[in-house]
């Protein structure tokens, strides 16, 4: 149920704009909120079965523009991902991730939201102590969603989740452009 009232929230939010506009031509409900040639860092940190930290820089190649109605940023992006815990004094995990990125970002005009999705292929080294000792890597499948909002031109706070192999994270932070 809060999961369904969140959506709703979601999509109230990025709605009451779009549809409070004098003008209903939906060339006007979407903004590109990246230029070419942007660089972008992102960090965050959160908690989900130990404390998470997401960082990465992002290079924005350019845009496409469907039919001069919707404005499709592209890019390519490396991120780091770590998820640490202890189990109550009976032992540790942790995770560390990395890989490259080919990125799409799609910017809700009025709002200053930016939503990007990321796809890529990584790897990921674990190690810990629970049962016994032990560690693996694996190269696997990467992926990272999020949302930007700007409270300025080149500042915006995030909220985002991102999996790398074995590694999976979310974190609320910052992005800054230069």
């Amino acid at each position: 149920m809060k999961k369904c009232m969140l959506v709703v929230l979601l999509l109230l939010l990025i709605s009451t704009p779009v549809l409070a506009q004098e003008n209903n031509d939906i060339s006007q409900f979407f903004q590109s909120y990246l230029d070419n040639g942007d660089l972008s860092f992102y960090a965050s940190a959160g908690y989900w079965w130990g404390f998470c930290i997401n960082a990465g820089v992002e290079y924005t190649l350019g845009e496409w523009n469907i039919a001069n109605i919707w404005p499709i940023d592209y890019g390519v992006a490396v991120k780091v991902l770590y998820e640490g815990w202890s189990y109550a004094g009976y032992g540790f995990e942790s995770y560390i991730g990395a890989a490259p990125f080919f990125m799409l970002h799609i910017g809700v005009k009025g709002t200053n939201l930016d939503f990007y999705e990321g796809i890529g292929l990584g790897f990921a080294f674990y190690m810990g102590n629970y049962y016994s000792e032990y560690n693996d890597f694996e190269i696997g499948f990467a992926a990272v969603s999020g949302v930007s909002w700007y409270f300025s031109k080149n500042m915006g706070l995030i909220l985002e989740y991102a999996y790398i192999g074995w590694v999976s994270t979310w974190g609320i932070g910052i992005t800054m452009k230069l």
